[in-house]
């Protein structure tokens, strides 16, 4: 298993294992009133349980994300119980779906809400463009009458704001999302995808867990041809000294190298700077598992 993501209970806890925080979210809590409905030729249909639909655009969205872990099919299944799943259709298209719970007074997941009696929990909601958006919140609009709030949890660089008038939020909060492990430092830096064609770069990796991991890794790519050498030892100088924690937020594209350096949980050689930068870009990242 080279990668190990999760949605822990206590993030300090596990980042004494080398888990590191990869990717955000944002909490919102709103009324249902301020969201703007417009018109669309798009239409919602209700679906009993996860289908080839709701997959098909859960599938298509993740492109849009350089998250480098994939839902496995098994957690589809912790979907299927209590809650209500809505296709977004442009004709026979599927273009988008919601996955809503409406909790009851005494539920514990959602604690955190104070009027959880009078509010649509959004478990799950992902578009393909924007139309499917509105629609999906259209269909949010047409249920005021039955609950007063909607709440729930949206990727961090997914636009929710300007859906509302002179939005009366709530509540709104940037919180961490998953935690990312390397576990095969090797097999992640020989499949991941580069920006750079051609390159070459020394890391010396410390894992304190993995003795596998901890030691050098000579990278290398050849007009898009990637190798990977370790060795535990090297009278060679390198290029980016890195624990396995922040190698992670690294990789994931949630941490630059200019970042890192900012609070210096790294060492560089300061004239492989501008490569490093392009190798590990800043990437648009999201990984929602389940609730």
């Amino acid at each position: 298993i080279p990668l190990s993501v999760l949605y822990p209970f206590k993030i300090a806890f596990y980042e004494k294992l080398g888990y590191k925080v990869v990717d955000e979210q944002i909490f919102y809590n709103f009324e249902i009133s301020v969201i703007k409905y417009n018109e669309t030729n798009y239409h919602m249909k209700e679906v009993e349980r996860i289908n080839e639909d709701i997959i098909q655009v859960y599938d298509n969205v993740i492109n849009n994300y350089d998250y480098i872990a994939k839902r496995a099919e098994m957690q589809w299944k912790s979907f299927y119980e209590e809650n209500y799943k809505f296709i977004c259709y442009n004709k026979d298209q599927p273009v988008g779906y919601v996955i809503l719970h409406f909790p009851k007074k005494t539920a514990e997941l959602l604690a955190n809400l104070q009027h959880p009696e009078k509010t649509i929990y959004v478990i799950e909601a992902f578009w393909l463009n924007h139309t499917a958006k509105q629609t999906i919140f259209n269909f949010l609009w047409s249920h005021r009458d039955q609950r007063k709030y909607i709440a729930g949890y949206f990727p961090f660089n997914e636009n929710i704001v300007d859906l509302l008038t002179t939005p009366r939020i709530l509540d709104r909060k940037i919180v961490g999302n998953s935690l990312l492990r390397i576990i095969n430092v090797k097999y992640v830096l020989k499949n991941l995808k580069y920006p750079l064609l051609s390159f070459s770069i020394l890391l010396h990796i410390r894992d304190k867990q993995c003795p596998w991991n901890n030691g050098f890794f000579n990278l290398n790519s050849k007009n898009g041809t990637v190798n990977v050498e370790f060795k535990e030892e090297t009278g060679n100088d390198v290029d980016i000294k890195i624990d396995i924690s922040h190698l992670a937020q690294l990789l994931a594209g949630f941490r630059t190298i200019k970042e890192l350096l900012e609070f210096g949980f790294i060492v560089i050689n300061h004239e492989k700077f501008e490569i490093l930068q392009n190798l590990f870009p800043k990437t648009n990242n999201y990984f929602k598992f389940r609730e």
